[in-house]
């Protein structure tokens, strides 16, 4: 039999043991907490400039959205129909667009627009040859035809791309247009280049769109067989009236 002594010091020592591998254990739980919330900040922390940039991207690109289908006219489309989509930008190229350098951006992320365009116009181009049979009825009828759709034609597609900035984060959103606007259909006979009026073989010298004066060339019945080939193209430099955008598709990444 043990003495109570020895008994003693025993669970004592054993006691010890126990208290000494829960600490062990309690400081391993207490590292392996510390450790994760550190990556849980870690992420909150990265999540949140990537959300702002997101928001960012979204609603300047909503509000590039609202302007460019508005009914009435804005100054996002007198800039496209004006100048973007005019002889000093080309096609297939993207044009990046920041806001100016004194402009406080630092609060709220950097914004970049980057725009770029495509000439989508088809069978812009027809042609005739009257002496295969023509009647004057035919051709204006023909002639008619090709002119009628050019009063609501698509003749470029457009991207938008809006990029916002925040810290290390970046987020692109883009949407893209179509352009329908209404053009004039010029008309080329012998060399020469005139407008058209409907329903007539009645043509008019390109300095006279609105067919206001005398026409400078009326064609009969009699003078189809010997006219030689006659092209029609839409005048898409000369918009008629206000252009008009249709968004297509949108997409973010």
């Amino acid at each position: 039999m043990q003495r109570p002594a020895t008994v003693l010091r025993s669970q004592s020592g054993a006691a010890m043991i126990v208290a000494l591998c829960l600490g062990a254990v309690l400081m391993a739980l207490s590292a392996a907490l510390l450790y994760a919330a550190s990556q849980l900040g870690a992420s909150a922390a990265q999540l949140l400039p990537q959300e702002q940039a997101y928001q960012l991207a979204r609603t300047f690109s909503d509000r590039l959205d609202a302007d460019l289908c508005a009914e009435e006219p804005t100054s996002v489309q007198t800039f496209l129909s004006e100048s973007f989509l005019q002889d000093q930008y080309a096609d297939g190229l993207d044009y990046a667009f920041t806001a100016a350098d004194s402009a406080p951006q630092d609060d709220y992320g950097q914004l970049r627009v980057t725009l770029r365009r495509q000439l989508i116009a088809a069978e812009n181009e027809r042609s005739w040859y009257p002496e295969e049979g023509y009647t004057a009825e035919t051709l204006t009828n023909q002639m008619d035809t090709f002119q009628h759709p050019a009063s609501d034609f698509a003749d470029y597609r457009i991207d938008v791309t809006v990029t916002a900035v925040t810290g290390d984060a970046e987020f692109s959103y883009t949407q893209r247009y179509e352009r329908q606007a209404g053009f004039r259909v010029i008309y080329t006979l012998g060399g020469q280049d005139y407008y058209r009026k409907a329903e007539t073989l009645q043509f008019y010298p390109l300095t006279d769109p609105e067919l206001a004066g005398p026409a400078a060339l009326t064609l009969e019945e009699d003078d189809l067989p010997g006219l030689g080939r006659i092209t029609a193209r839409y005048d898409l430099e000369h918009p008629v009236g206000e252009s008009r955008y249709r968004n297509l598709i949108e997409r973010g990444n």
